[in-house]
């Protein structure tokens, strides 16, 4: 008999503070979608920018009497910019996130409840109430670190875009800047 209660004991323990991660839960997921819509603004951003240096490039390549050499810079340029774009546009992918089901909750909690009592904690509950919102605030907790943890990694991969996007238009916006600058010494008079 003290086994049962030692281990009602324990069983009451572990769920304190269970309200307390679940709130901490929600405000990370929260914090995850947030992260998502900054991601795809400044993939936005980033996009306008890429189109600027496009056009740059287009510009440059429209030139007569361009060395092979000048030609060359700019189409690694466009290629360059057409790849960033590339990132950009999957990073900018419409995708589904996770969220719950707030309409389905009160189904869920019926179906909670009916399952309860057929499991041998309820019966030996002291506290069938307090059995039943433990077993659902439990079941909100593993549902919340799962939507987490596939939003965790569709941010991941967004950010991972962003990031190769970044670099490979930076390597062309720098063929650019050297093909400006080459174009500008002719200017400059000595």
């Amino acid at each position: 008999m003290l086994e049962h209660t030692t281990a009602s004991v324990q069983h009451h323990h572990q769920r304190i503070g269970d309200d307390l991660i679940l709130e901490r839960l929600y405000a990370n997921e929260q914090v995850l979608l947030t992260q998502t819509d900054a991601f795809d603004l400044k993939a936005s951003y980033f996009l306008v920018v890429i189109v600027f240096l496009a056009q740059l490039s287009t510009i440059f390549l429209l030139r007569p009497n361009l060395s092979i050499c000048e030609k060359v810079d700019q189409w690694v340029a466009c290629l360059l910019l057409v790849a960033a774009g590339c990132f950009l546009m999957s990073e900018l992918k419409v995708r589904s996130f996770r969220v719950e089901e707030s309409t389905g909750l009160e189904s869920w909690r019926d179906k909670q409840i009916q399952d309860a009592y057929q499991l041998p904690g309820y019966k030996e509950a002291q506290d069938h109430n307090s059995y039943l919102r433990n077993r659902m605030i439990w079941g909100l907790i593993e549902g919340s670190k799962s939507r987490i943890v596939n939003n965790e990694i569709v941010n991941a991969t967004k950010l991972s875009r962003l990031v190769y996007a970044y670099w490979i238009a930076g390597a062309a916006f720098l063929l650019d800047i050297l093909f400006m600058a080459y174009l500008f010494r002719f200017f400059v008079t000595p």
